[in-house]
């Protein structure tokens, strides 16, 4: 995490869930002064701020600190979000936590049923659901964080066609072989597979507006052969990109 959780002090404002669309369009918001963090039940949605990207799903929780302007794309998602004011060591960035604990969502769901609920003693449930969600985000933690530099890096640069992979590793100052295992064991994944996993989202959001060709899709989602990019959205989406443009 990148704020003092145990010494933090805040409350909760709202706690709600929402439905999104692709048609509507990007939200364009100049800062709030609250901060937020959502969980998805199901999608995504891309989130723009200071040239950065962050691409919220449903293996991570997205966490906007107040007053940080942002712009977020809609895609098909349903969100549970809770609006938090942190009087005390809050949250000073954009941050994309990942969540791999099923745990997370049933917090998140319990949280909206009780503050909608609203009974007796709700403000002290939904705040003590809010601490057992902020424990599981910092449970076994401390290697994650060794390489949040080159995540970070990731999620704001992977549509680049010259992004390299060894560059992002050294931004976390740690051994190529220490890094993939860190990064398998909380991505269950290699680096490449994620790395074309976002382009290709990046890719089908582009064709989704007809706007570009595609050799420019390819080139704008970071692939530098439209052939190579060809067969990997197919590897990825089971159709290829033709197919799934039309």
């Amino acid at each position: 995490m990148i704020f003092d959780i145990l010494n933090s002090e805040f409350s909760i404002l709202d706690v709600f869930k929402l439905s999104r669309t692709k048609d509507q369009r990007p939200g364009a918001c100049p800062g709030r002064p609250i901060t937020s963090l959502s969980c998805r039940l199901s999608g995504h949605s891309e989130v723009e701020s200071s040239g950065k990207i962050f691409k919220a799903t449903t293996e991570n929780c997205l966490l906007i600190s107040a007053n940080t302007p942002f712009t977020h794309y809609y895609d098909e998602e349903e969100v549970i979000a809770v609006h938090l004011a942190f009087s005390k060591n809050g949250p000073l960035e954009i941050e994309l936590i990942p969540c791999e604990y099923p745990e997370i969502k049933e917090k998140f769901l319990s949280l909206y049923s009780f503050w909608t609920a609203k009974e007796a003693g709700y403000s002290i449930k939904c705040k003590s659901l809010i601490y057992e969600i902020f424990y599981f985000f910092t449970k076994d933690c401390g290697e994650i964080l060794k390489i949040k530099p080159s995540i970070d890096y990731l999620y704001a640069f992977y549509m680049l066609p010259d992004f390299n992979i060894d560059k992002m590793i050294s931004l976390s100052y740690v051994s190529p072989a220490y890094f993939r295992r860190i990064f398998r064991a909380n991505y269950g994944t290699t680096v490449v597979k994620l790395l074309n996993s976002l382009r290709v989202e990046h890719a089908k959001a582009l064709m989704r507006s007809r706007k570009y060709s595609m050799r420019q899709i390819a080139e704008f989602s970071g692939f530098t052969d439209e052939k190579y990019f060809s067969r990997v959205f197919k590897q990825i989406t089971g159709s290829t990109p033709s197919e799934f443009r039309n």
